[in-house]
């Protein structure tokens, strides 16, 4: 039996290196961003012992798993994987909804408020264009597809 040598690791370009360091500072606004939220619901202006608390609440731990789950799958972008693009951009996607809504509900301080969902757009946009778009988008190398990886099905008896 003869060792096959693994397939040479392919360095990812530096549009994607600056798009994983942001998709972790995203993250980490958004966990930041999540914890300040739940701190709200202590404000004056949050009815106490009502639903506002709850709604406020239910907001900042969205933005709290959004930015863990974003954070997690940079070392897939990392690596390549074009589901850790996808499932990036559908998180930044959710990320950026979130924002936009704690912006519509809360207007105060819009430097930091708007800085989030910017942040955002940029990462999802860089992910599909240039070097990065490119670098996702390569030919997947013969005998690594998903299927050469797979047992063959073992056959069925005849009855």
């Amino acid at each position: 039996m003869t060792a096959t040598a693994p397939a040479p690791r392919v360095r990812p370009p530096v549009a994607v290196l600056v798009v994983v360091a942001l998709v972790y500072l995203s993250g980490i606004l958004d966990i930041v961003v999540g914890i300040f939220t739940i701190l709200g619901r202590y404000l004056p202006g949050i009815e106490q012992n009502g639903s506002d608390q709850t709604v406020v609440t239910l907001i900042g731990a969205a933005g709290i798993l959004i930015g863990l789950f974003t954070c997690a799958m940079a070392s897939g972008l990392f690596r390549g994987q074009r589901s850790a693009r996808i499932i990036v951009t559908v998180a930044l996607t959710i990320s950026f909804l979130i924002a936009l809504g704690d912006l519509v509900t809360d207007p105060t301080d819009l430097v930091a408020k708007i800085g989030d969902p910017v942040l955002t757009a940029l990462i999802a946009s860089a992910l599909w264009v240039g070097g990065a778009g490119r670098h996702f988008a390569r030919a997947v190398p013969a005998g690594h597809s998903p299927a050469a990886t797979m047992p063959a099905p073992s056959p069925t008896p005849n009855p």
